[in-house]
């Protein structure tokens, strides 16, 4: 294929990447426009409700721009191994997953109606663990997952492992670190991270997405 056709495919991809993320933006404001006219109510913020969205279309466009890997069985096991603990890990951090402890409330399964994006919320509750749903957290950690599980697989087939050494430590870090922020700083402090906690998370997740997606270091 010629240069000049591959571009013109490239560009032919790009205009139907932007069609189809405008028609699922527009799909998304109109949810938002339902959802406060059905259930009044000003949000406290409008970039609280916008949020979600930004997860939700980067993650999955990301995702699916990002091919599957050619490479042998070990490679690819040792990749999703280390995806699968990522992905337990953000869960975990993220408030996904855990356990139950002393239980606040009924056991079983609950169901909340939130903005979308940040809800529905669907979890189940034992006396053991928990597992909540939330689907904007949901679909940004099993991207961040896929990422760095193409990230890895192509870093271990790579000559230059530094760059599998930048994806792990920049991409699996800094979600965690931002959730973290409001835990574990001090009385103020803490108020102060935990007020704008998803607005670090959200511009993490960003730089994250990029780092995995692009992969500075591997060919």
């Amino acid at each position: 294929m010629s240069g000049a056709t591959g571009h013109r495919l490239d560009a032919v991809t790009s205009r139907r990447d932007v069609r189809l993320l405008v028609l699922a933006v527009a799909a998304e404001l109109l949810l938002v426009a339902v959802h406060f006219r059905v259930r009044p109510g000003e949000p406290t913020s409008l970039r609280y409700v916008l949020y979600p969205f930004v997860w939700i279309n980067l993650g999955v466009l990301a995702a699916v721009k990002t091919p599957p890997p050619n490479a042998s069985r070990q490679r690819e096991a040792v990749a999703l191994v280390l995806a699968v603990a990522y992905f337990a890990v953000l869960a975990t951090v993220g408030g996904l997953v855990g356990l139950t402890g002393d239980p606040q409330g009924p056991l079983g399964t609950r169901f909340a109606v939130r903005s979308p994006g940040w809800g529905p919320v669907l979890s189940y509750v034992s006396p053991s663990f928990y597992v909540t749903f939330v689907p904007y957290l949901a679909v940004g950690y099993l991207s961040l997952s896929y990422l760095l599980y193409v990230a890895t697989t192509k870093a271990l087939s790579a000559t230059a492992l530094g760059g599998l050494g930048l994806i792990a430590c920049v991409g699996c870090s800094l979600p965690v670190l931002t959730t973290l922020a409001a835990g574990v700083a001090g009385s103020a402090g803490a108020a102060a991270a935990y007020a704008h906690s998803v607005d670090i998370a959200t511009a993490a997740f960003v730089v994250t997405v990029a780092l995995l997606y692009w992969r500075p270091g591997i060919e």
